[in-house]
């Protein structure tokens, strides 16, 4: 009776750490950012949206570390998000004063994975409006009826 008793007690272990096992994730996709586009100085937003699985079934539960490559660029509202039911992961970028390309990096550590999992993708900042003229180049002295080539730089805010 005994002996019984000790083998439901290991098929119950057994069917208890066998699905544990599965939630190791093994992948992380970046789905993207909506928009693509923000302005530098602006109040727009983008989320950053990240989906956390293992041979594709979601995995919930795991912290997702979101980080920006230069602070300059903007920043991440919340820079560890867990996973939810879905294993969907998403943070708000915020916009610095800088133009250019920010690329954002995400990373899950959990227990069970040999080394971080890793994913990034990149975040499109475009200029302020025109603030003001920066530059002016043209030939002072043009003959009448004549043409002459006149260049304007603008500058925005930042």
């Amino acid at each position: 009776m005994k002996s019984w008793t000790y083998v439901c007690l290991i098929i119950g272990l057994l069917l208890v750490v066998a699905p544990a096992g599965a939630l190791v994730p093994d992948n992380i996709e970046i789905l993207g950012t909506s928009p693509e586009w923000v302005t530098a100085g602006s109040n727009d937003v983008a989320t950053v949206t990240v989906l956390v699985s293992n041979s594709s079934s979601p995995v919930p539960g795991v912290f997702v570390d979101f980080e920006v490559d230069n602070s300059t660029y903007g920043g991440i509202a919340d820079a560890c998000v867990e996973t939810n039911e879905t294993g969907m992961a998403a943070a708000i970028f915020k916009p610095g004063t800088l133009s250019g390309t920010a690329t954002i990096t995400t990373t899950v550590s959990c227990e069970g994975l040999d080394e971080p999992l890793k994913g990034n993708v990149d975040l499109y900042i475009d200029h302020a409006a025109p603030y003001g003229v920066a530059d002016l180049w043209y030939e002072p002295e043009v003959t009448a009826g004549g043409a002459t080539d006149i260049t304007v730089r603008m500058a925005d805010r930042y």
